[in-house]
């Protein structure tokens, strides 16, 4: 199904989350080594009301049907975390030479979800590069990032708790 989605969408980025661990390895197989499909992202975890280690039955030789509900003699243990905490897992990287605060600017939803942020800060025609490390820098308190900036202010970055 990821594939089908990704090919539908290709502009889009697709988040794909498959908890068991067989399961995970052939839509890996499938999505990175090949058809290398660079609009997702793979996520290997289970989706739960809370962070929480399950039980996963498996259902006869297809772990594809395995449940939390179902049981059955044949089990795993896995990793779950509520689907806002997954998605929050956000990590962006930005290198796009003096138009970071606009793109932060039309970013807005994003950065809500974002959990870390990693910018290299340029100069414009109509800022230095203090002017726009300036900009980003508000931009990104006020989305409750707690930033270090590193190299005089070529590079910053914004992690959320």
């Amino acid at each position: 199904y990821t594939l089908q989605v990704a090919s539908k969408y290709p502009k889009n980025k697709i988040i794909s989350i498959e908890a068991h661990p067989n399961e995970f390895n052939a839509l890996k197989r499938n999505v990175i080594d090949v058809n290398n499909l660079e609009n997702v992202t793979l996520v290997n975890m289970g989706v739960f009301s809370k962070k929480d280690e399950l039980t996963l039955y498996e259902q006869g030789i297809w772990t594809a049907s395995s449940s939390a509900f179902i049981k059955s003699e044949k089990q795993i243990k896995i990793k779950c975390d509520k689907l806002d905490k997954i998605i929050q897992k956000l990590v962006i990287k930005m290198d796009i030479e003096g138009s970071e605060y606009d793109a932060l600017l039309g970013g807005i939803k994003t950065l809500e979800n974002c959990r870390k942020i990693m910018i290299e800060v340029h100069y414009t025609d109509a800022l230095t590069r203090k002017e726009n490390l300036d900009q980003i820098t508000k931009i990104l308190k006020s989305n409750n990032f707690s930033l270090k900036i590193y190299e005089k202010g070529l590079r910053v970055i914004g992690i959320k708790n």
